[in-house]
């Protein structure tokens, strides 16, 4: 995926059975290196499919620091 340039926050769930841990963590690691250094990934270790409220949080807290501080630049 050469083509994703941004930062990106990309979530696995190592029990999800709809988007395999290996399939997701495949086509995080198929992104520009420059991508990856720049983004986060983090692992759900009990879950399935399903997402937990506290994600909610911290994907707005990573958008803040992320996205938002280099518009105001």
């Amino acid at each position: 995926m050469p083509w994703i340039q941004s930062s990106v926050l990309y979530a696995v769930s190592l029990l999800d059975q709809f988007v395999p841990p290996g399939t997701a963590l495949a086509s995080y690691n198929k992104m520009d290196p420059n991508t990856i250094k720049k983004s986060e990934q983090y692992i759900f270790p009990s879950l399935g499919h399903e997402v937990p409220r506290s994600h909610d949080a911290f994907v707005s807290k990573w958008f803040l620091e992320k996205v938002v501080s280099k518009i105001k630049r």
